[in-house]
């Protein structure tokens, strides 16, 4: 993170392990780093002051379908304006990702990154990068 103002959330019961991510990697740190829980099906954007975003990364977060929607109302709080967030999943046998997207589509320019232009390390048939951009209604 080079100069980044970064705000890393998860559950509640795996923050200890982030919190000590991070501390181990401390001197590699250029910019500034807060933990905070986020529940996607708890979520009450009032409690949530580090908003806007310019960016947001999301890692293997859809899982199932049965937080697609959840998922889908924390990004559209946060990823407002000029914001981009890049998803990242890896395909599933019942395809959640198919809900997000149908879910999504009308509110995001949803753009996938090809998988040659990922680094060699992730490049699969199985894993998937997308590009969000919020549609903004003239």
């Amino acid at each position: 993170m080079m100069g980044a103002r970064v705000v890393l959330t998860d559950f509640e019961e795996v923050l200890t392990h982030t919190t000590q991510n991070i501390e181990r990697n401390r001197l590699l740190l250029t910019g500034s780093v807060t933990v905070k829980p986020l529940d996607w099906g708890c979520f009450l954007p009032e409690l949530w002051t580090s908003a806007p975003f310019d960016c947001i990364l999301a890692s293997d977060v859809l899982a199932s379908h049965y937080n697609t929607s959840a998922l889908l109302n924390v990004i559209r709080h946060f990823c407002i304006n000029d914001c981009t967030a890049l998803l990242c999943y890896e395909t599933r046998p019942d395809e959640p990702q198919s809900d997000f997207l149908a879910r999504a589509a009308p509110l995001f320019t949803i753009t996938t990154i090809p998988a040659q232009e990922l680094d060699a390390t992730y490049q699969s048939e199985d894993i998937h990068l997308l590009r969000m951009k919020p549609i903004v209604l003239e």
